[in-house]
């Protein structure tokens, strides 16, 4: 009786034993199965973490490249500028030398007409000098004055 007892105690322990197996078994299959299939509601906190992240880094490299386009844009302005105020300062330039031109062409031209009438106004005192009136020939100075000594001499 008392092995009986023993065998059957035995048998309800095997039975629990395998029944505990079966039970662990299952429920490490289970595990595994949510280990391996993530909850929705984990998937979506990793997706909406690794989306963050993607956003973050997108949003940064958005920044980087405005501030890297800005600083270009400034860069190119003060180059543009430099140019312009170099440009700027060419035209005066070269406005200030037409200025001179302009004057050296006017005075040239107001020496040119002076000359002239200086040419014109001896011509005339040539031709007013050298004219004889009855004549309509120059004069000739040693003809008039032999004429004129001539006329003397038939006086006397």
């Amino acid at each position: 009786m008392l092995q009986e007892e023993k065998k059957k105690t035995q048998a309800e322990t095997e039975a629990k034993k395998q029944e505990l197996q079966v039970q662990l078994l299952q429920e490490k299959a289970f595990l595994e199965k949510q280990l391996s299939e993530p909850d929705m509601r984990q998937l979506g906190n990793r997706k909406r973490k690794v989306l963050d992240r993607k956003a973050q880094t997108l949003e940064l490299e958005a920044k980087q490249y405005t501030l890297e386009f800005y600083r270009s844009i400034r860069r190119e302005n003060r180059e543009l500028q430099k140019k312009l105020l170099q440009q700027t300062q060419r035209c005066q330039d070269l406005q200030a030398i037409k200025s001179q031109l302009k004057n050296q062409k006017q005075q040239l031209q107001q020496e040119q007409w002076y000359a002239q009438c200086l040419i014109r106004g001896r011509q005339r005192l040539q031709r007013r000098h050298n004219w004889c009136p009855r004549q309509d020939a120059p004069k000739d100075h040693n003809t008039l004055l032999s004429a004129s000594s001539q006329g003397r001499g038939k006086k006397t």
